[in-house]
Formats: C-alpha cells, structure tokens, sequence
C-alpha cells in the first residue's frame, strides 16, 4: 500500500550581506511545497500504514 501528503508553506528572509540596493536586502518570501510518500504493509488491527495525524 502507498499513502502521499502535501505540505505547502512559505517563508521569508533577506540578505543583509547584498550590495546596497540589491532587492534581496529587503525581506522578500518564497513558496515551498513537499509531498511525502509512505509504502508498507497495512497493521492488520487497523488497516492503515500509518495515521495521518502522525506526519501532519
């Protein structure tokens, strides 16, 4: 069995080391995203690999 999940998020930051005037000296935010993929064998009591609870 496979289960996936999708994780977005953002973050921001800045580079205080960039040449004066540089856009990346002011704070500015990028976009992620990340999916995770589980393959094994269900538990026999509950069928399922894993809880989703577990990797959110």
């Amino acid at each position: 069995m496979e289960i996936s999940k999708r994780f977005q998020f953002d973050a921001a930051h800045f580079m205080p080391h960039a040449p004066d005037g540089h856009p990346y000296r002011q704070v500015h935010g990028h976009s992620f995203e990340a999916e995770i993929t589980l393959i094994g064998e269900p538990a026999a009591e509950t069928g399922w690999i894993i809880d989703f609870d577990e990797i959110d």
